[in-house]
């Protein structure tokens, strides 16, 4: 998957992330376990802000229960203003990210939503959240220009997340959140 990416992106400037990616999530290095996958996305947003994340997930095809293990984020925004507020920025869109993939739904039925209060609609908890790794370039190009990176991160962590199952267990899901009835229905199919 990276060195596909590589090949294909218009901007060259993903290719540094990516290498950032598989570096820090150690692509490559070790046969992963069973039911374990490694899955790569990325994102241009806004104009010039790039982001490519990596995520490990593992699947226990019992209960098709999803577990993200590890997330690395690569970044390119520009200078960075203040690092602290950046990294608790990126590791919460980073959360967002995989809110969107593993729990987060509102049932609706034609004009009708089901899911009426946060009783029942599941965030991901501290329990849910994997370590988070973040790396942050700075392009030569667009050097000393700030360009933002607040909801970017959630995009590449989604499609990482949904690689990184699909690396697993072979199958591709097209409805999110990837719930366990749902992992559970697409392995009997």
């Amino acid at each position: 998957p990276v060195e596909f990416r590589k090949r294909n992106v218009a901007a060259k400037a993903f290719i540094p992330l990516l290498d950032a990616c598989a570096e820090r999530i150690g692509y490559g290095s070790a046969d992963l376990p069973p039911d374990r996958g490694v899955g790569f996305g990325i994102c241009h947003h806004g104009g010039r802000q790039l982001g490519a994340a990596a995520a490990e997930v593992s699947v226990d095809r019992d209960t098709g229960v999803i577990r993200v293990e590890r997330l690395v984020g690569a970044f390119d925004i520009g200078l960075v203003i203040n690092i602290n507020t950046l990294t608790a920025n990126t590791k919460g869109a980073m959360i967002w990210g995989l809110g969107f993939a593993l729990h987060e739904e509102v049932l609706l039925d034609g004009h009708t939503a089901h899911t009426l209060s946060l009783d029942h609609y599941r965030i991901p908890r501290f329990s849910d959240v994997p370590p988070i790794e973040l790396v942050f370039l700075d392009n030569e190009v667009d050097r000393a220009m700030p360009r933002g990176c607040g909801e970017l991160p959630v995009i590449p962590t989604l499609a990482a997340i949904c690689n990184g199952v699909y690396r697993a267990l072979g199958v591709r899901f097209h409805t999110l959140p990837m719930t366990p009835d749902r992992v559970l229905a697409a392995l009997d199919s």
